[in-house]
């Protein structure tokens, strides 16, 4: 069974949820594109935005939920979103079941 245990919430406000996991099983990148680096990932942080926070940045923006790879710590890697980000929702619990993990506390 594939795990990501919340190991803190680094952000919680009324438009943007932000929360650090530890995958038991990596999040593998396998084919890099220019902005994205190559290697698996047991942290990750997750974000997930509203389309009201998004549609300050772009008129036509949506609501996202987005995996960035990161330390142990929580800093962010790399800001290039990894496979298995979603537009048009906002939920870290859906984003991360649709990749088979089960969230632990």
């Amino acid at each position: 069974m594939k795990t990501a245990k919340l190991l803190k919430t680094v952000y919680d406000g009324p438009q943007q949820k932000v929360q650090l996991f530890e995958l038991n099983v990596p999040l593998s990148v396998q084919t890099p594109n220019d902005f994205t680096i190559k290697g698996e990932f047991n942290f990750v942080v997750v974000s997930a935005i509203s389309s009201e926070l998004t549609k300050k940045i772009s008129y036509f923006a949506e609501a996202e939920t987005l995996i960035f790879p990161a330390n142990e710590n929580g800093d962010v890697l790399q800001w290039d979103a990894l496979e298995g980000s979603q537009k048009g929702i906002q939920n870290i619990n859906k984003v991360l079941k649709d990749l088979d993990y089960t969230i632990i506390n």
